[in-house]
């Protein structure tokens, strides 16, 4: 494995769990370096020095253009939503958008009742794709890098996990837009926000869910992570609301939080390691375990992102992604020109 990424893992430091009803959520601190400096997704939206706009005037279901106008890297998480323009996406991976930079990123519709443009440029939508969702886009992500060298998340499969998300919510969406399951409960997802505040210098978190370790999500800067936090928690929170993420056993109050831990990310650090360039900075690491899988961005020597889920046995050899061209949607206008 990565020196880096094994550099980020050592240092993990979890404090006393959080627990509300079928979660238990772990905080993260960590002693690993801070690596370059970058803000998130939000803060360089708000300071409009952040750019996410469709591709061309007609737009590309599975590529937006981001440009950074900043002096400083900008950081999208894998499964951070961003909404607006003809229809909300969330990104495929995580992406670092180094300063000055205009690029393509790999995207999924997470709202497929809609092709209108409401607005030029992408707004965010202080969403991150739900937990199940984004633990099976990633492996998806993983079996087409392999295969065919492209971040694919499976566009359909994406459709079918936002319609089991909406329809075991309760939610109904015009146009079948996650971000309305997370708005129309969002009172009740308050329960889960005041359970599992942020502790001072947190960098990640673990989350269990039934007994299970769900997902791991750390960064190198706590400050970054401050922005990400309540949307990491909404992404298991949802499920655990709707009861997507149904019980194979009821919680039990003697398991050994650190345990549990300690067992994921040792099967993580014993797997298979695979390398590949990022969209943007720094290259983007695939992880495999027997029972774990994910990714981390690693850029400057230095582990900026890492996720983990714990591994689909069921998961077959991937779909074969269609051609780039034939999910371009009415693709005349001039393309973006990259300035």
């Amino acid at each position: 494995m990565n020196e880096r990424i094994q550099e980020l893992m050592n240092g993990l430091e979890p404090a006393e769990a959080q627990r509300q009803g079928n979660l238990l959520v772990i905080p993260l601190r960590h002693r690993a370096p801070a690596g370059p400096a970058y803000i998130g997704l939000r803060q360089a939206l708000a300071a409009k020095t952040l750019q996410i706009v469709e591709k061309g005037d007609g737009g590309s279901v599975p590529e937006l253009v981001v440009v950074n106008n900043g002096k400083t890297g900008v950081l999208i998480l894998d499964g951070e939503e961003v909404c607006g323009a003809k229809q909300n996406r969330v990104l495929n991976t995580t992406i670092m958008v180094k300063p000055g930079e205009s690029i393509l990123v790999p995207v999924s519709c997470v709202e497929a009742g809609r092709w209108q443009s409401v607005s030029r440029c992408f707004d965010d939508s202080d969403q991150i794709l739900s937990a199940s969702a984004r633990s099976g886009k990633c492996e998806r992500v993983t079996e087409n890098l392999r295969h065919y060298g492209r971040y694919d998340g499976d566009q359909d499969a994406v459709w079918r996990d936002v319609g089991l998300l909406l329809e075991d919510a309760g939610v109904n969406s015009p146009t079948s837009a996650m971000s309305d399951a997370f708005l129309q409960r969002s009172e009740h997802l308050d329960i889960y926000r005041k359970a599992f505040p942020l502790l001072e210098g947190q960098a990640g978190l673990i989350v269990v869910s039934n007994g299970r370790v769900a997902s791991l999500d750390v960064l190198s800067r706590p400050e970054v992570y401050a922005d990400l936090h309540g949307k990491l928690v909404r992404s298991h929170s949802i499920e655990a609301l709707s009861g997507w993420r149904r019980a194979t056993s009821a919680p039990n109050d003697e398991t050994d939080p650190a345990r549990l831990v300690s067992a994921f990310l040792d099967d993580a650090r014993q797997g298979k390691e695979e390398v590949f360039p990022s969209r943007g900075a720094g290259q983007d690491h695939r992880l495999r375990g027997v029972d774990t899988a994910g990714s981390a961005l690693v850029v400057d020597e230095a582990a900026v992102h890492l996720a983990l889920f714990p591994r689909s046995h069921s998961r077959g050899e991937p779909k074969r992604p269609e051609p780039w061209n034939e999910l371009i949607i009415d693709d005349r206008g001039e393309g973006y020109r990259f300035d």
